[in-house]
């Protein structure tokens, strides 16, 4: 399951490891890669690790450790070639509809403990737009980001983006004072819901800061000639 996933990552974030990189991702992520990856479960966490021999051993059974005490059910030790493969396919899109004209890509970020309702939002987006969904998340740094392709002939944008963006931001409210802020993104999508949606992510800034960035446009750019609307909401 994903908070297994990301309560694995949190675990292994709080160690002296020093992995190459850590990923949680879905099935659905890498699916369409060429080749194809012998994947454990509907959604894994994967680590590279790179040290001398008895060093990679020590840290690759402290990682077998942490996934086994969170519940991972089918731990896995790749090699040096198919580890370097699946890197290059979470470093690309999913491709395949997840890459169409129609599809669209949301990014949230915040503390490691919120990536599973990221998670969640993911997966209530693609329901509510008409979408199916594939996501991954940089697990020990807390950026999450997901992909939606159509799953029906008439999809809504709208609905799925406003439907991400709230259950993202959802309960930050009630996070101890000093970290609530969450940073959720349109990173791509068709140019409608592009014009609708806040693509800078200005909707986790205090608005005394946005009035801020807008009173200093305007005493510098009166008459809006330096690129106007493309910065934060659209100053």
């Amino acid at each position: 399951a994903a908070e297994a996933a990301f309560a694995a990552a949190r675990r292994l974030a709080g160690l002296s490891l020093f992995p190459l990189w850590v990923e949680a991702f879905d099935a659905a992520r890498v699916a369409a890669r060429p080749g194809g990856f012998d994947l454990p479960g509907p959604w894994c966490l994967a680590a590279a690790f790179g040290d001398f021999e008895e060093g990679l051993a020590e840290q690759l059974g402290r990682f077998e450790a942490i996934a086994a005490g969170e519940g991972g059910g089918d731990i896995r030790e790749i090699g040096e070639e198919d580890t370097v493969r699946l890197g290059r396919a979470l470093a690309s899109p999913p491709g395949g509809d997840f890459d169409s004209e129609a599809a669209l890509e949301f990014s949230a970020s915040a503390r490691l403990d919120q990536l599973p309702r990221f998670a969640g939002a993911a997966e209530a987006a693609a329901r509510a737009g008409g979408y199916r969904s594939a996501a991954a998340a940089h697990a020990a740094s807390g950026v999450f980001r997901c992909w939606l392709a159509p799953d029906r002939a008439d999809p809504s944008p709208s609905a799925a983006w406003n439907t991400f963006r709230e259950a993202c931001r959802a309960g930050a409210e009630r996070e101890p004072a000093g970290s609530r802020a969450v940073h959720v993104r349109l990173t791509a999508g068709p140019a409608t819901i592009r014009s609708e949606a806040q693509v800078w992510g200005e909707d986790a800034l205090d608005p005394a800061a946005i009035d801020l960035m807008r009173n200093l446009k305007a005493e510098y750019d009166p008459g809006r000639t330096l690129s106007p609307g493309r910065f934060v909401a659209r100053i």
